[in-house]
């Protein structure tokens, strides 16, 4: 595991994916974005946002905490959909891509 993981980690934290978000997550069924909540409310937090970021099913659980899902951003790896959420508002300065107040459709 420790290869495998060396081996995705410069592939995460190459140039091609500077200041995008690695969303970890397990393999999804093909009629289902995803089983598991907190991957859909994270994943519609970076839509809703409008945060560019990639799947990745190499490693679905985070090697020391084994949560998911787990994201890289530029080398740093943040687990469990609240921290990540917060870090990112954090570190992007995000404001919502969608205003729902104004337009609740």
């Amino acid at each position: 595991m420790p290869r495998r993981l060396a081996e995705c980690r410069r592939e995460w934290d190459s140039e091609e994916n500077k200041d995008v978000v690695i969303l970890h997550i397990v393999p999804r069924h093909p009629q289902s974005p995803s089983m598991s909540p907190y991957v859909l409310k994270l994943e519609t937090f970076l839509r809703m946002h409008d945060v560019k970021y990639k799947l990745d099913h190499s490693i679905p659980m985070h090697p020391v905490t084994q949560k998911c899902p787990w994201i890289t951003l530029n080398g740093e790896d943040v687990a469990d959909s609240q921290h990540i959420m917060e870090f990112l508002l954090d570190k992007l300065s995000l404001t919502p891509k969608y205003d729902l107040e104004k337009n609740p459709k």
